[in-house]
């Protein structure tokens, strides 16, 4: 118990929806309870309850006499004293005050006890937390910590919330200001902008990386040229076709898979940027393998004059470049 205790009338208990962070009831659970209650009643822990207030700062009252409890913690217990045809009940009143004062206290409860919470009932907590007048003022970490959730969670109820009730064409609204766990007031950017700043930065990054791995070659004394070698087979003898790296189109294959590597090692360190990588990649890999099944393939015994051979090691190459070489 948290704070004092009285006793209440069980069917006199306020229900409100505001305060049921749960996205519906499990009957098992309350029919598990019920049976305690039936048994050994004593074992179960007091509802937990506010007491409301007016407007005016004045209880509530009903039938002239009671006050009026709002439930903030024990909804499947409330529903098994009443299977259970319990009427009166010892309740423990943690707080009072008006309902919103009722509904931004109960969600934080369930989070470390009772029936472990579901994905759907830390949504549902997230969307009410953001409705709620206090919370549509709070940063996603103040959030998340007051229901104890992860503020990605809240993010992204955040950005579904921003979506739906966005108008088209509409002219940018002025930076909303949220409050942080220091209690210090922040201006928020919108989500597009914070969108548009991590991919510039991603591709800084990427930038000064080429820059870092570029070497040059010897101005006199250039480097021997690399080759790229099929496997192939005319007349049932097996024949080497070579295509130089010097040839434009493997210079191109080879500057694409080397940006597309790196590409996906900054997208791995920045997750919001997965979901336009994820479109993007297959169409530089489908360039990466044009460029190399464009490429010039040469026979030992022409050199690329273009006999029987060259033609054969061009439709090989281009099936080898089909079937693999990316990474």
């Amino acid at each position: 118990m948290t704070g004092r205790t009285a006793k209440a009338a069980v069917r006199e208990l306020r229900l409100e929806a505001a305060c049921q962070v749960r996205e519906s009831l499990d009957p098992d659970i309350v029919e598990e309870y019920r049976l305690v209650y039936d048994k050994t009643p004593r074992q179960m822990p007091l509802i937990e309850v506010w007491q409301l207030l007016d407007e005016n700062g004045r209880a509530v009252i009903h039938d002239e006499r009671n006050r009026v409890y709002v439930v903030v913690d024990g909804f499947h217990r409330v529903a098994a004293m009443i299977k259970a045809d319990i009427a009166w009940t010892d309740v423990d009143i943690t707080g009072q005050g008006q309902l919103v004062d009722c509904a931004w206290y109960a969600l934080t409860r369930n989070a470390t006890h009772g029936k472990r919470r579901t994905e759907h009932d830390a949504r549902k907590a997230a969307r009410m937390a953001l409705e709620h007048p206090r919370g549509a003022k709070l940063s996603n970490a103040a959030l998340g910590e007051h229901l104890r959730v992860d503020q990605r969670l809240i993010s992204e109820v955040r950005a579904a919330i921003e979506a739906s009730i966005r108008v088209p064409d509409a002219p940018p609204s002025p930076p909303a200001r949220r409050t942080g766990r220091d209690g210090k007031s922040y201006a928020v950017r919108p989500r597009e902008e914070y969108q548009r700043a991590g991919r510039a930065a991603a591709a800084r990054k990427l930038n000064a990386a080429l820059v870092a791995g570029a070497k040059p070659a010897p101005a006199l004394q250039p480097a021997p040229e690399p080759v790229v070698t099929h496997a192939g087979a005319v007349a049932g003898n097996p024949v080497l076709f070579t295509a130089s790296l010097s040839d434009p189109a493997l210079r191109a294959a080879e500057i694409l898979r080397t940006a597309r590597l790196q590409v996906a090692a900054i997208v791995r360190e920045n997750a919001y940027l997965a979901e336009e990588w994820t479109s993007a990649e297959k169409s530089v890999r489908d360039a990466e393998q044009a460029m190399k099944m464009g490429a010039v393939v040469a026979c030992p015994a022409c050199k690329g004059a273009g006999c029987r051979r060259c033609k054969e090691g061009r439709v090989l190459a281009r099936a080898a470049a089909s079937i693999g070489g990316a990474t």
